[in-house]
């Protein structure tokens, strides 16, 4: 789904986010999976597998705070405490997938 070098740099900036500083296999380990998690999540939810995770988004922001609340085994209050944020993120979605059918089809009938 993305690059092993886009985890590692997701990675890192999330331990930055979290204050991690040391460097052990096992914590490594279980952050890139609930990234890698969390992506899904992402993908599933917007129908996008071709976000940017390098910039600032709200997806990324999501997606941060959703592997957070991962790690404290509460993904239901995130679902909960986040709803109006993941429903503005679909709907985004959505209208970019409009947005983009609408141009296809204008380009489609322009020939």
């Amino acid at each position: 789904m993305v690059s092993e070098d886009t985890l590692l740099m997701l990675l890192d900036a999330l331990k930055v986010r979290l204050d991690i500083t040391w460097s052990d296999e096992a914590t490594d380990s279980k952050i890139k999976q609930l990234l890698s998690d969390s992506i899904a999540w992402l993908v599933q939810s917007t129908g996008y597998r071709d976000l940017d995770y390098s910039q600032n988004t709200i997806e990324r922001e999501l997606m941060f705070t959703r592997v957070q609340y991962a790690m404290e085994n509460m993904l239901d209050d995130f679902s909960k405490n986040y709803k109006s944020e993941i429903v503005a993120m679909i709907n985004r979605a959505k209208v970019r997938k409009y947005n983009a059918s609408t141009q296809n089809a204008d380009t489609n009938t322009s020939i």
